[in-house]
Formats: structure tokens, C-alpha cells, sequence
């Protein structure tokens, strides 16, 4: 297949290629400025990032999870690690055989790690943790 070059010079001559490109940047322009609050001041995504990141650094673990969040490409590279399913069979299956792991989570999932024979501990690298009145994600040790 060929591919057609697109120049400034074509956009100046088809109008309905401006129109589009207008119309797709008045979307983002509109877009962002309804969620600015949100990516800017709230940052719903970095507490998660900073729980994974974490997460990855507990020292010898065998393993680390992160049964909430399906963003696989944020998981550590330097430890095994996997996004899996909040339920409980999935959490038997991938826990079977391991005796010391960490997980990335909002806290909800943990009676479930629990009912596994796992005990958990909040883990931090000697930052504070964010304050705040929803559930923070954060990092745990868990050992049977």
C-alpha cells in the first residue's frame, strides 16, 4: 500500500481536512480542559504507580501482584510480577507455592491474600505516604 503524504500545503486546499483537524483539536482542547483538575491535582494514576513501584522494590520477594490494576506495563521488570484478577481462585492459583510476595492494591482485596494464610504489612521505602480521604493505594509484604 501506498501512503499519501499529508503537507500543509494539502491542508490549506481540502477544506474538509481542516474542518477535521480543527474539529479534532477543539476535542482535545475540550477535553483536557474538563479533566485538567483530575490529571493535574488529583493524579488518580500516581499513587498507583508510586504502590507498584514499591511494590517491585520489597526485597526478597518471590513474586509481586497487583490484583486491581490491569496496567501490566507498569509492573516491575527486576521481579516476576503479574496484574491479576481480585477473586479468590484466581489469588489461590497464582499464590499456590509461594511464601513471601508483595502486592500493589487500595487495600480492598487483601481479606482474600488473607484467606490464602498470607500475612500482610504495609511496606514503604521511607517516603510518607499521600494523605487523603479515599482508599491510597499503597505496597505490602505478604508472607505465609
Amino acid at each position: 500500500l501506498l501512503a499519501r503524504r499529508v503537507s500543509l500545503q494539502s491542508l490549506r486546499r481540502n477544506p474538509k481536512a481542516r474542518w477535521a483537524l480543527g474539529l479534532a483539536a477543539a476535542v482535545f482542547v475540550a477535553h483536557f480542559s474538563a479533566n485538567a483538575v483530575t490529571y493535574l491535582v488529583r493524579r488518580p494514576w500516581w499513587d498507583r504507580l508510586e504502590a507498584i513501584r514499591v511494590a517491585g522494590r520489597v526485597p526478597k520477594i518471590q513474586k509481586m501482584f497487583s490484583p486491581e490494576w490491569p496496567a501490566v506495563f507498569y509492573l516491575p521488570r527486576k521481579v516476576p510480577s503479574k496484574a491479576i484478577e481480585a477473586d479468590l481462585l484466581t489469588i489461590r492459583d497464582e499464590t499456590t507455592g509461594l511464601a513471601d510476595i508483595s502486592v500493589a492494591s487500595d487495600g480492598s482485596s487483601l481479606r482474600m491474600f488473607a484467606a490464602m494464610g498470607f500475612k500482610c504489612v504495609e511496606w514503604s521505602d521511607g517516603t510518607p505516604p499521600a494523605e487523603s480521604a479515599d482508599p491510597v493505594p499503597r505496597a505490602y509484604h505478604c508472607t505465609r
